[in-house]
């Protein structure tokens, strides 16, 4: 019987100028008052890509994932796992389009969702060291008809503590998926509903903070979010199926949601830096070991993206600078932790991790309402039998 039950853990869906950086975040570690933060040192996390090799794992390992995915028969999924030392397992099956009969092949491309902020947190904190942005820069700079633009900080949106609303939250957004809807209609959403908190007071995990994110770095750049991701990540680490969405951009070989066989119309370049992220797993892993690896930055830079962390919705879940760790002794009383990122939408799953304990990576994702995480977990447990 394969096991596609993770303990507890869901698959997520889902200051002035004259102050100085330290000032800024300082003046929120004071003012917060949601649940305790995650501060544990998570250094350990850091790998050496060269223990990834680029060959295929022993055909036996291969085997036994090929047998799990079989017994599992999603609709469509794409999915990586890298083992240090031993090498690496690629697979791409299912379909694409059930209704019209289109398999998924090497070619085919799968949606991330939210795993996507990893990558625009790599662009801003990029810029950040450029010394283009700073962490305290206020949002007021680029759209002062926030309540609290003044106050609400990069950094504020990066870690969701800014109080935006998120504009999925909305009936209007949520009953017409399949619509596109611009960055100033977006932003209109949010605006509309009132702040959840003051900036720096609460958590709250909101796409528009990675929605502005993005629209910051294309006013900073000069240049599409799109191309500034091309520039700044798929080159320099090779990724050869990684795109961001351009706007209203459909992709003849993207496979599609499915909900009970049926396939679900969606708009994905929709929510930009926020999650309109395609590509295969095999890529989704190389990133994740080029971040984990210190490739986009030095190690201070690296470990500050997770250095201080707030607790998400579920127990043992926490988020910092667009990355997720995920806590199994609070999550299900087992060992070890996660660092990566989640995402989805109501009918597609994804998920990019490194697990601390056997520095596995994996990327998952499949198109219909299936827990990415679960699949992880298994493909992990496989990998040390």
């Amino acid at each position: 019987m394969i096991n596609i039950k993770l303990g507890t853990l869901v698959p997520l869906i889902i200051c002035c100028l004259a102050l100085s950086s330290c000032k800024a975040q300082s003046d929120h570690i004071e003012t917060y008052k949601g649940k305790a933060l995650f501060e544990t040192d998570l250094s350990s996390l850091f790998i050496e890509e060269k223990s990834y090799k680029d060959k295929p794992v022993d055909s036996k390992l291969a085997q036994r994932f090929d047998e799990f995915i079989s017994k599992l028969n999603p609709n469509g999924i794409s999915v990586s796992v890298a083992i240090p030392g031993k090498g690496t397992w690629n697979h791409q099956s299912g379909f694409a389009n059930k209704k019209q009969g289109i398999k998924v092949d090497q070619q085919s491309l799968f949606y991330w969702a939210s795993v996507g902020k990893m990558f625009t947190s790599v662009v801003i904190n990029q810029l950040i060291q450029e010394r283009k942005l700073r962490m305290d820069s206020p949002l007021s700079k680029w759209f002062p008809s926030f309540k609290f633009s003044y106050n609400i900080t990069i950094l504020d949106l990066l870690v969701h503590t800014s109080g935006i609303y998120s504009f999925n939250y909305d009936e209007s957004f949520n009953s017409s998926p399949n619509l596109y809807y611009s960055p100033d209609q977006l932003i209109a959403i949010a605006q509309k509903a009132k702040p959840l908190f003051k900036p720096g007071e609460n958590w709250s995990y909101s796409n528009t903070n990675y929605l502005l994110l993005a629209l910051i770095a294309e006013r900073t750049e000069h240049k599409p979010f799109a191309q500034i991701v091309q520039d700044r990540i798929v080159k320099p680490i090779g990724l050869t199926s990684v795109k961001v969405l351009a706007p209203k951009e459909q992709r003849s070989n993207l496979a599609q949601s499915h909900k009970n066989g049926e396939v679900m119309l969606r708009d994905y370049s929709v929510p930009l830096g926020a999650g309109n992220l395609v590509g295969n797993a095999a890529d989704m892993v190389k990133f994740h070991t080029a971040l984990l690896s210190n490739t986009f930055f030095n190690s201070p830079v690296t470990s500050a993206l997770f250095a201080k962390m707030y607790p998400m919705f579920e127990k043992g879940m926490y988020y910092g600078q667009g990355i997720m760790c995920y806590n199994f002794p609070e999550i299900d009383g087992s060992t070890g932790k996660w660092i990566g990122h989640s995402g989805g939408i109501p009918d597609y799953k994804s998920a990019v991790i490194l697990d601390q304990q056997t520095r596995i990576i994996v990327a998952v994702s499949v198109n219909e309402t299936i827990s990415a995480e679960a699949i992880a977990n298994n493909l992990i447990k496989l990998a040390g039998n």
